[in-house]
């Protein structure tokens, strides 16, 4: 079965392995794959966020920061680099993993997850995401020099989910 053995790696916007209902999904998502004898791997998109022990035998690393940015102006920063480093990132994991699938969850806005799809089509890897709730507009845009985000996530409610 080793060489059988699926493999399958998600890209998740939380924490890993610990935190609130996302993490949580994650975990048991992770969990069950493995238990049926899959390679996964779990990737934080934004870094952790607290510094619980990952005892939960599955594979887990930052996208490319350690951790999340706390100040606004670092946060875009990130943002921008994060958005950047996407065909690199793929190019070294479809060497890595072989081009296995990617899941994604957490990426709520279009800018995020809109150049993982077309590097995943450039690269022929496949994605598929995980859309596990909604978020009505007072949660998305706390302050209104914000509302950029929400314009992003109807976006991509509209179009690309």
């Amino acid at each position: 079965m080793g060489e059988n053995k699926i493999k399958i790696s998600i890209l998740t916007s939380g924490d890993f392995p610990d935190g609130r209902s996302g993490e949580t999904l994650i975990r048991n998502l992770a969990l069950g794959m493995k238990e049926h004898s899959a390679d996964v791997e779990v990737i934080r998109y934004k870094g952790v966020y607290s510094y619980s022990e990952n005892n939960s035998g599955i594979t887990a690393r930052n996208y490319l920061f350690k951790r999340k940015a706390k100040n606004d102006v670092i946060l875009i920063f990130h943002q921008i680099c994060l958005i950047f480093f996407v065909p690199f990132f793929l190019i070294t994991h479809k060497i890595n993993r072989k081009g296995c699938p990617l899941l994604f969850f957490g990426l709520k806005y279009a800018y995020e997850l809109l150049p993982f799809l077309l590097w995943c089509k450039i690269l022929n890897i496949k994605a598929y995401q995980i859309i596990a709730d909604y978020y009505p507009k007072k949660m998305i845009v706390p302050v209104w020099w914000k509302s950029f985000k929400n314009l992003f996530y109807r976006l991509q409610r509209k179009y690309i989910d």
